[in-house]
This record gives structure tokens, sequence and C-alpha cells, in this order.
């Protein structure tokens, strides 16, 4: 699924919250928020704090892939590809942080 937009992010997270037998209260305990974040989350609140949605894709089993237009050759993470200039950035990795 692409990710374009919180509503895209939000339909995300409702999906995968059912998928796992899980209501909004039970998700909000895991995510140690109030059932209206996860609700806010779920309707795509362009509001709702990185923090929360960072904990719901951790909680969940998801992760964001960021894409570049071009594909990019192997490379040590952190640093930048030949003719790039900024490094690839890990949701994953900065979750586990």
């Amino acid at each position: 699924m692409n990710i374009r937009r919180p509503n895209d992010l939000g339909a995300a997270v409702k999906e995968s919250r059912r998928k796992r037998g899980l209501n909004q209260t039970e998700l909000a305990a895991r995510l140690e928020v109030n059932r209206e974040s996860v609700s806010r989350l779920e309707r795509g609140d362009p509001g709702i704090t990185l923090g929360i949605v960072l904990r719901a894709l951790n909680v969940l089993g998801l992760s964001l892939a960021l894409e570049d237009d071009e594909a990019e050759p192997e490379r040590t993470p952190g640093k930048p590809a030949e003719g790039k200039s900024r490094p690839r950035i890990s949701i994953d990795e900065i979750v586990d942080d």
C-alpha cells in the first residue's frame, strides 16, 4: 500500500488492528494513549503526533519504506551513495532506538 496522505496511514493502521483482532481501546492501551488518539490516527488526523504513529506501527508490526524514484545501489546505512547527498532513512531503525 502506498501511503501518500494521513488518511492512507490511518486506513492501514485500522486494517492491521482489525486483522489482529484488537479494538481501539485495546490498541490504545498498548500505545499508552486514550482511545480518542487511536480514533484520530485511524481517521487520518494530520495533527496526531509522530510518536503515536511510530508506536502504532511498531505494535502492529508495520513498517514504512521510503522510496526514491530511482533504484539506489546497496551501500552502508547512513552513508550517501555516489552522487547522492542524503542518506536513506530507516523508520524501523528510528523506532528500535
